[in-house]
């Protein structure tokens, strides 16, 4: 009877210890490693191992803390108690749609046993996720356009949408204060949702800088999204030539 309320507990359960292939990964692409066990001080029936995908952000007035993805990756096993250690190997996907490590913007994958303990052991590991291939492609294509992503604030994500914010270089900075940007992968391509703020000298004497915001959404499918040239050149039409 003791040992079963323990089991409950999480107390004398096994350790598990997630050994990555790899703490850099593009979004959309998959990656793995193996999961070390090693038993406890008591039998143990476990019915997978769970990843979870967390991402922390920090805003100008609050922390958010979001499960962007979880999986099962493994099938239903037992652990012996004061057995040898044993691995795993396993492999997951990061989402397409899954936010980008930046300064503002952390990553994790969190691996549990699950079973019947209420309190299984965890094990936390930092991950850097880059840019989904195709929105890399449209980052290269702004700083090509000259736009500098403003590092001061660029890439806060609020639970469902990371939002990027550029800057204008050289003549653009004439016309253009700058540049929201919010990614949105898709299947068939990206769609970009874009808060353009314009640069009047009138509308900031009256303080009315609301007036010189445009919001457009500008889809790129896949057969453009080939190079930053290509994409450039779509900006350009679509976008920067409009402001």
């Amino acid at each position: 009877m003791l040992k079963k309320l323990l089991s409950t507990l999480g107390v004398g359960g096994a350790n598990i210890d997630f050994v990555m292939r790899n703490a850099n990964i593009r979004a959309g692409e998959e990656s793995g490693g193996v999961v070390r066990v090693t038993p406890g001080s008591l039998n143990q029936r476990v019915e997978g191992i769970v990843f979870r995908l967390i991402a922390q952000s920090r805003l100008e007035d609050r922390s958010v803390t979001s499960e962007i993805e979880r999986w099962k990756v493994a099938e239903s096993f037992e652990i012996a108690a004061g057995g040898q250690p044993f691995e795993i190997p396993i492999s997951y996907r990061i989402p397409a749609k899954s936010p980008i490590s930046t300064p503002f913007t952390r990553l994790s994958l969190t691996t549990a046993l699950d079973s019947d303990a209420l309190m299984d052991p965890s094990d936390v590991d930092r991950i850097t996720v880059l840019p989904e291939a195709r929105v890399e492609l449209i980052m290269n294509a702004f700083r090509q356009l000259g736009f500098r992503e403003n590092n001061r604030d660029s890439g806060r994500f609020n639970g469902r949408w990371q939002e990027f914010e550029y800057l204008p270089t050289g003549g653009r900075a004439r016309h253009i204060k700058e540049l929201d940007v919010i990614y949105d992968v898709r299947s068939d391509g990206v769609m970009l949702l874009v808060e353009a703020e314009k640069r009047s000298l009138l509308l900031d004497i009256l303080n009315l800088d609301e007036l010189a915001e445009r919001r457009m959404r500008i889809f790129l499918p896949n057969q453009v999204l080939l190079n930053a040239d290509s994409v450039a050149r779509v900006l350009e039409r679509e976008l920067i030539s409009t402001l």
